[in-house]
């Protein structure tokens, strides 16, 4: 009896000793047969950080960084560092391998992906003109980049006028009749399938005219004029001196160049350009504050303005209004932030090879040893009975 129970406990000693090996060998992670990559479409002229986000089947992995390779520039000859970093020059459709290392494979997958590269939009427009209550009015907006969307808020356009979009074509009109006077700040977007941009524009309505009485006609004896002698040397004090220069008026600089939107997390700086000479630049305001020299640099080519990527991160997700502010006037942009993307990496969760599964074995020998000694038991009972 004993050499069966010695016999019973070494088989299943065997068992446990296999359980693993045979139940894990099914639970392999599967090979990588695609990736996907972020961003794909990029503003021509700017700067993208490249990054793979998610690897199918789901249970993949990869380990280490990805690796990018300029496969072909198409038409924007556009460069790929082997870290990923992507300079778009023209709008076209640039290729780019991507290799990640594929730990079941044991070898790198490889996979072709298209990066598109899109003009930016801009808003060409500077100022807007003013009006006057009963005058009809009527004024272009013009854009670069093909927009094919124009939106505003009517709320802030004065009343009796509107925005008209001409649909797919690159300008858009405001028009009407003033029926309000006052001051009215006003925000146009222009957009396409790719990008947008806004402008901000100020617009003066001025009261209605006052119509001017007609005098009623009186009869006065008209005086007898008196010779008087006129001294050459003597000057006119109400005449206007034509050396005097005429005074200057204030003008709205133009915003040549403004950034994509800006993702937390990139590390990147953000640039605008404004029109003004740099010599008669004196601060920039975001969300109507001043913000600080040592948030953003400053250069010449007219005014470029760059903010540091640690102030852009302090700045809340969605848009936030940008004033270069110069001597001669200010230039208007806008810079919307977006959220942090969440790279998606599948996570090796199942056990190696060799290493316990937790307790499924322990289970699976409680009930093995449970039914060895139910089957001793029984037999036992039948011998004596027998006997």
């Amino acid at each position: 009896m004993k050499r069966k129970i010695i016999l019973a406990l070494l088989v299943l000693c065997m068992l446990l000793t296999l359980l693993p090996t045979t139940v894990l060998a099914g639970m392999r992670p599967p090979v990588i047969n695609s990736v996907s990559v972020d961003p794909t479409r990029i503003a021509a002229g700017t700067e993208e950080m490249l990054n793979v986000w998610n690897v199918e089947p789901y249970g993949a992995n990869y380990t280490g960084d990805p690796q990018f390779e300029m496969v072909d520039p198409g038409t924007t000859y556009a460069t790929v560092t082997f870290a990923g970093m992507f300079l778009a020059t023209s709008p076209g459709t640039a290729t780019v391998k991507v290799k990640v290392y594929d730990e079941e494979r044991g070898a790198y997958f490889e996979q072709d992906v298209q990066i598109t590269v899109y003009e930016q939009i801009i808003i060409t427009t500077q100022s807007l003109p003013n009006g006057q209550v009963g005058v009809p009015y009527a004024v272009d907006l013009a854009a670069t980049g093909s927009p094919k969307y124009w939106d505003w808020d009517s709320a802030e356009l004065p009343p009796g006028l509107d925005l008209v979009d001409h649909i797919d074509r690159p300008t858009a009109t405001i028009e009407g009749t003033p029926t309000k006077s006052g001051t009215y700040q006003v925000t146009v977007e222009a957009s396409n399938k790719y990008t947008d941009c806004r402008a901000y524009f100020t617009i003066q309505i001025a009261e209605a005219a006052t119509p001017t009485p007609i005098p009623t006609p009186t009869s006065t004896p008209t005086p007898i004029p008196t010779a008087t002698e006129t001294d050459p040397t003597e000057t006119d004090p109400t005449a206007t001196d034509p050396t005097e220069a005429a005074p200057t008026e204030a003008v709205e600089n133009k915003m040549t160049q403004q950034p994509p939107a800006w993702r937390k997390g990139s590390k990147k700086p953000a640039s605008f350009t404004s029109d003004a000479d740099f010599k008669d630049f004196l601060h920039v305001k975001v969300d109507d504050k001043v913000v600080d020299e040592s948030n953003y640099d400053a250069k010449e080519g007219s005014t470029v303005i760059t903010f540091k990527p640690a102030f852009l991160e302090s700045l809340s997700v969605g848009n936030h209004s940008v004033e270069i502010v110069s001597a001669s006037g200010s230039a208007y942009g806008n810079i919307e932030i977006k959220a942090k993307a969440v790279q998606k990496k599948a996570k090796d969760t199942l056990p190696k090879t060799g290493e316990g599964s937790g307790y499924y074995p322990w289970l699976a020998l409680l009930l093995i040893s449970a039914g060895g000694l139910v089957f001793l038991t029984g037999k036992k009972k039948r011998s004596q009975q027998r006997d």
